[in-house]
């Protein structure tokens, strides 16, 4: 069995919500509480290298708390957070402001924000905890990202390539993406939505 040196996470979390039209995670796929997520990924043969690993967990901020827990008791270590601003499809990137026309700063992130749910705040990011276990490899100055991608958001709890392309290079394979929606290239895929 493969002992994974990298593992990506995308719980399906107990994320109800969105009123009388049903916008929250339960109207796209079976949820779970973090208890059966923790027995899943370890009923599903979890074999991380306990030589060192790096472990990328995806959360919403409702779901924050929960995410450190389940990092805790897999053995992880929690080190950083990974935020995904999550950008609406435009369809012209390539406009020009001249003179006293060019936007203010925040009207123009604004207007490209992808808007979600919040009661308080409406979300327009998505968080990805980021742990390791053992004596796990610290990358190159070269490949030490910022903390923050900017990406546009796909279908439901669809994750960008952008987030993707961050993973590969700061943490070492062979890697494996739990709760996967899809089968990516040089990745071992778990999750009821992969054949």
């Amino acid at each position: 069995m493969t002992e994974y040196r990298c593992i990506v996470a995308d719980p399906p979390w107990l994320e109800r919500g969105g009123g009388q039209c049903k916008r929250g995670a339960d109207r796209h796929y079976p949820l779970m509480d973090r208890k059966q997520i923790r027995s899943a990924m370890l009923e599903s043969g979890f074999p991380p290298n306990r030589g060192g690993c790096h472990a990328w967990m995806w959360v919403t901020d409702t779901f924050l708390r929960d995410g450190l827990w389940l990092l805790e008791t897999l053995g992880f270590r929690y080190v950083r957070t990974l935020v995904w601003v999550k950008m609406s499809r435009l369809d012209d990137t390539t406009g020009t402001w001249a003179g006293n026309n060019r936007p203010k700063l925040g009207d123009l992130c604004r207007s490209v924000l992808q808007i979600g749910l919040g009661q308080y705040l409406r979300g327009s990011h998505e968080l990805c905890l980021f742990g390791t276990m053992g004596n796990a490899m610290v990358p190159e100055p070269a490949n030490r990202l910022p903390s923050v991608i900017f990406a546009e958001r796909g279908k439901h709890s669809e994750k960008p390539d952008e987030a993707f392309k961050v993973f590969e290079q700061v943490s070492p394979g062979p890697r494996v993406e739990f709760f996967a929606r899809s089968r990516r290239d040089g990745w071992g895929s778990w999750g009821n939505e992969v054949g």
